[in-house]
């Protein structure tokens, strides 16, 4: 009874939390939406989908065909389907409110996962409460008031992949159809949906070195993640418009590297709880396992966005990236802290909250210029269609 109760209040809690992260959005998208399409809308929906539909000439390549770097089917197949059930009308503003639950449930997904590494009660209360906060602060708002559906999508399947992986039932018929339809849509969804992979790749190959887990499944989904992701880096596009975004050299990564990791004080908690878990792994079906794939996937993001758009790190578009990274440190901080594995432990989560408490602080000051702005151009924008 005890358990049915526990288990009652941790679900009663996941619906508060999503009611929480959803209303806030859908408050965002109500007080600063617009449904003038923004940036690449334009391009990967009207120009490449929406217009060839309505001509009756859309086939499998269009759907298929790359977008910059990234093959976005996932984002594609959505926006085409919102376009049919509207009657052939495009409304971004739905576009919006459907990523509001897409990004939602990603989140469910992570802070249900993680819960599942506390043995106590204080220190589940305390992370779900850390979580309702740093996910209801709109860090990604420019993925909130555009179609970023392909980030959400990776994010989903991302996270359904390592559950998946990390899970101490493993090898059913379901479980294979999770693993493969996961690992195939998160490379359809975004060009870093190989980093998932990679991520899975790796994880794997810890538990297999440290001998917590040996056996045919780990081995054939190494083989098989290995395979598909020689093939996704094959076909990803190289644009060579985008070279100036990229890293020019180490300089360049490392300073990238320090504005995203706050000169690395943000991390170290998750460092630490990775090579406590390769010092000490525990048993294949302890929860922490999903901990530590998170953490694996959170380094891959930041480390491909160094290379990748080092002079950009700092966009709110890849917030809700570094969010999940700020709950896994959190989370970490926790873990480490509740196992006793250093008498600092305790100091260090409070010097960690403060330095993260003051940064959101100064972040909400630039969050409220750039909402202005963004109110600005709204006004404007519908100054602009209304009839003279």
């Amino acid at each position: 009874m005890e358990k049915k109760n526990r288990e009652c209040t941790g679900m009663s809690a996941l619906l508060a939390f999503a009611l929480l992260i959803a209303g806030i959005k859908l408050m965002i998208i109500a007080s600063y939406g617009n449904i003038a399409p923004y940036w690449d809308q334009w391009d990967f929906e009207a120009d490449r989908l929406f217009r060839p539909f309505m001509e009756g000439t859309l086939n499998g390549k269009d759907i298929f065909t790359a977008h910059n770097e990234h093959k976005i089917l996932t984002g594609r197949l959505l926006a085409l389907l919102l376009f049919w059930m509207n009657g052939e009308l495009w409304n971004p503003l739905a576009e919006m409110v459907v990523n509001v639950f897409l990004h939602t449930t990603a989140l469910l997904l992570v802070v249900y996962g993680i819960g599942k590494a506390f043995i106590g009660q204080s220190s589940y209360v305390a992370f779900s409460l850390f979580a309702a906060i740093l996910f209801s602060f709109p860090l990604g708002w420019e993925n909130i008031l555009t179609n970023n559906s392909p980030l959400y999508f990776v994010m989903l399947f991302s996270f359904i992949l390592l559950s998946a992986l990390s899970s101490a039932n493993r090898g059913s018929f379901f479980w294979w159809i999770i693993i493969a339809f996961s690992a195939l849509l998160s490379c359809l969804s975004l060009a870093s949906g190989v980093l998932t992979l990679a991520t899975g790749i790796v994880f794997l190959a810890v538990q297999w070195f440290t001998g917590v887990r040996r056996d045919k499944i780990s081995a054939a989904v190494m083989v098989a993640f290995l395979l598909l992701l020689v093939v996704a880096i094959y076909y990803t596009p190289t644009i060579y418009g985008h070279a100036h975004f990229k890293s020019k050299n180490l300089f360049d990564f490392v300073i990238a590297l320090l504005r995203i990791t706050g000169g690395f004080l943000l991390y170290i908690s998750s460092v630490l709880f990775l090579l406590k878990q390769l010092r000490k792994p525990p048993v294949s079906k302890d929860p922490s396992w999903f901990l530590f794939s998170l953490s694996l996937w959170v380094f891959s993001q930041i480390i491909i966005l160094c290379y990748g758009r080092a002079h950009g790190v700092l966009d709110s578009r890849y917030f809700d990236i570094y969010a999940i990274g700020f709950a896994v440190n959190f989370a970490s901080l926790l873990v480490l802290r509740k196992e006793g594995s250093s008498r600092l432990s305790k100091p260090a989560m409070q010097v960690w909250i403060v330095f993260f408490f003051l940064g959101l602080a100064f972040f909400f000051q630039v969050l409220q210029v750039a909402l202005k702005d963004e109110g600005m151009r709204v006004i404007n924008r519908n100054k602009i269609s209304e009839p003279i």
